[in-house]
């Protein structure tokens, strides 16, 4: 019998079939669904002792997709299993990582704790929203990144005098990273002030945007006003085409219509962490990457034989 498993809340239908054939894991036996009142039932119908279950889901609204998560890996680890991977296209509730501010909650703590005493025994993540979450892991924990996927993407488009750029400092390392993706040095560094959750305003542009086509580079959209007002700023300073790849888009936050409509913006490349609602049909600005490859070159080498 298989010794590997996998498992998977109903958060990302799309990635199960896609991590199947590349990973050669077979789908478990199971029935994930509801009961009457709406309560998340869970019925496995093999056995699951001593096996290795990966157990997929990512936790974007509604909050459904994290009980089903934290149902997935306590039910398998009650059960006996040896060892529990969860991994997590998209980790939600990263904007509630700040230790500073008493009178927030800090989610992003409280629901990696919340995983690990549920059972997994290890985690794989894409593109977080802070490295602070990282401090929040007391299991193993494996961060990929999609900034190579993006970086190949652009690459066959032929630009020149292309030029990277976060919207704000905290994004300095990762877009450094994807800029060395590019054969890029340098990058043009946005800093913003933040009157108010979701809203922001451009203080200073850092670098030089004249006549050049960007590439802002974000770990997630959610209402999309901060590349928004970062590209209106960009084009302001004589920027060109302005190009936008973003790992995580949170379809439910209303970003969708309010950047179709931008025409500040030439592309906008996304993946398919989260994935497009059923009735949703993206315009030609749009472009998903996949990211089944990226989440199976992690998975394989945990394979038990």
């Amino acid at each position: 019998m298989d010794q590997n498993l996998l498992f998977a809340t109903n958060s990302n239908p799309d990635l199960v079939d896609e991590i199947v054939r590349l990973t050669g894991l077979r789908l478990a036996n199971y029935r994930l669904g509801r009961f009457a009142d709406g309560e998340v039932s869970l019925h496995l119908d093999s056995p699951v002792a001593l096996k290795v279950a990966f157990a997929l889901g990512s936790f974007f609204p509604p909050a459904e997709n994290l009980i089903e998560l934290l149902t997935l890996v306590n039910t398998l680890h009650i059960n006996g299993v040896a060892k529990v991977v969860a991994v997590i296209p998209y980790m939600g509730y990263g904007k509630s990582d700040r230790l500073d501010h008493p009178s927030i909650p800090v989610n992003a703590r409280l629901f990696v704790q919340a995983l690990e005493m549920a059972g997994v025994d290890q985690f794989i993540t894409l593109d977080l929203h802070s490295q602070i979450i990282s401090r929040y892991f007391r299991t193993t924990h494996l961060e990929l990144s999609a900034m190579n996927l993006f970086a190949k993407r652009i690459e066959t488009l032929g630009l020149t005098d292309l030029t990277v750029v976060t919207p704000d400092q905290g994004g300095i390392d990762r877009a450094t990273s994807y800029a060395k993706d590019l054969g890029k040095n340098d990058i043009v560094v946005i800093e913003k002030h933040r009157p108010a959750d979701d809203e922001t305003e451009v203080v200073k542009i850092n670098g030089d945007v004249a006549g050049k086509n960007l590439i802002i580079i974000d770990d997630m959209i959610q209402t999309g006003k901060t590349i928004q007002t970062a590209a209106a700023a960009l084009k302001q300073a004589g920027a060109d085409d302005i190009y936008t790849a973003v790992t995580h888009f949170v379809y439910s936050a209303g970003a969708l219509e309010t950047l179709n409509n931008d025409v500040n913006f030439k592309k906008i490349f996304i993946t398919n962490s989260i994935p497009v609602p059923a009735g949703v049909k993206l315009s030609e600005k749009f472009e998903v990457l996949p990211t089944q490859e990226i989440l199976a070159y992690a998975i394989k080498p945990l394979l038990t034989s």
